[in-house]
């Protein structure tokens, strides 16, 4: 998959002042997305976001933002104009009596998370990953995992915001729109400040463990509600494990290894205890060396040890040479129209394969598997297979997230052709 977008002509004399570069190309980290837009923007403010949009609006060129590039979707994809939000960083208050912080969009969520624990603050929730921006975990519906916290967008508590229309716009808590915004992979505009819940800061615990897969039934799906987090990840072969940071020893095929976090126990030895965020950005150890690619799918929650065992026995039947690992999360529910977790309590099943194998057989039959058994949706910023009719039936609110797309974006600015193939 490697959409580029056909580039456009522009007349860059509007753009005088601001810091852009002329026909570059544009590709995501593992590279399997690419564009060539006219002209790459790098907004220093946000009056310099609304500037671009009244441009591009015009001129009738789509605007496209970007953030870390971490997706594996064509969401950035355009002939026009790519918003790099890499200037609009920072955490610009924290109210910790009322626990919350607004952070500009472009903020890397590493770099956030050392500055709220600066200022006594932590982050509820977080993924597995901590270079992503705060807009791009917030709009592709990123979690961590957790039986009784939603994703990262469901602590949004204020959106600052520039529409289609290049006006400045802001959603509180309360807003109705807000729940279309929370999860819109940028389409309703362009995300300058975002103001989140957060906690005080706080520490810890983790304990892991290599199982093998008879035990997951006792160790994952009856405990996962035990804990404040939990997450499995299976290897259907030993070399499985060689491409993770694991310290795993012969004999492993058709294990999994539990990760398990908690409440630092004073009378426990077994744990390793550190700064929240710390022990949340879990990529050292669980996500593969190197380049990798991924589908991941939520699921209602009380379908998860029959979605993992049907996955395990389709990886094993069908594609014996796969050696991907499958990942299971937990997710609670949340209100955000298109988030994966809508209005039920969810988990997720995943795959990951390294990107020069053909793994584009495996997926498909993975997202069949998924969507027709067992009432699949997609994460937005990893590989799908879902179309517009497809998404009509996963999310009951599809309907509203365009119409109220509409009203934000009447012109179509913020689409490119993945957004109107899916959106309009």
């Amino acid at each position: 998959m490697k959409l580029k977008g056909r580039r456009m002509a522009i007349n860059t004399s509007d753009l005088e002042g601001l810091d852009y570069t002329v026909a570059p190309t544009w590709s995501n980290g593992t590279r399997n997305i690419q564009a060539t837009p006219s002209v790459l923007v790098r907004p220093r403010d946000e009056t310099e976001v609304a500037r671009i949009v009244k441009f591009a609006r015009r001129h009738r060129l789509p605007v496209r933002p970007v953030g870390g590039g971490y997706s594996w979707m064509p969401l950035v994809t355009t002939g026009g104009i790519i918003m790099d939000l890499q200037f609009l960083t920072g955490v610009v208050s924290v109210d910790l009596p009322n626990r919350r912080a607004r952070v500009r969009a472009g903020t890397r969520l590493y770099d956030l998370n050392e500055r709220l624990w600066d200022q006594g603050a932590a982050m509820i929730q977080l993924g597995a990953w901590a270079g992503q921006t705060i807009a791009g975990v917030v709009g592709t519906g990123t979690h961590g995992t957790s039986t009784t916290l939603g994703n990262i967008a469901s602590f949004v508590r204020a959106v600052r915001m520039v529409n289609g229309e290049g006006e400045i716009v802001e959603l509180v808590q309360g807003d109705a729109d807000l729940e279309a915004v929370r999860v819109s992979m940028g389409l309703f505009g362009i995300m300058v400040e975002i103001e989140l819940e957060v906690a005080p800061a706080y520490h810890l615990a983790q304990d892991g463990g290599f199982h093998p897969w008879e035990k997951a039934g006792e160790l994952i799906f009856a405990d996962a509600g035990n804990y404040r987090h939990l997450a499995a990840l299976w290897a259907p072969h030993e070399k499985s494990f060689e491409s993770v940071r694991f310290p795993a020893g012969p004999g492993l095929g058709d294990h999994f290894y539990l990760q398990r976090f908690y409440e630092p126990d004073p009378a426990r030895t077994d744990q390793a205890v550190d700064r929240s965020y710390r022990v949340l950005s879990f990529a050292s150890i669980t996500q593969p060396l190197g380049e990798y690619i991924e589908l991941e799918y939520g699921i209602p929650v009380e379908r998860t040890e029959e979605a993992a065992n049907a996955t395990r026995t389709l990886l094993r039947e069908e594609f014996p040479f796969f050696i991907g690992p499958m990942y299971n999360r937990f997710i609670a529910a949340d209100s955000a129209y298109l988030s994966p977790f809508s209005d039920r309590d969810s988990a997720t099943v995943s795959i990951s394969s390294s990107p020069l194998f053909e793994f584009w057989p495996v997926f498909e039959a993975v997202h069949r598997l998924l969507v027709e058994r067992f009432e699949a949706r997609p994460h937005w910023g990893k590989i799908n297979f879902f179309e517009g009719e497809d998404l009509e039936k996963a999310f009951p609110r599809y309907q509203d997230f365009v119409a109220a797309r509409r009203r934000f974006d009447p012109d179509g600015v913020f689409l490119n052709e993945y957004g109107r193939a899916n959106f309009v």
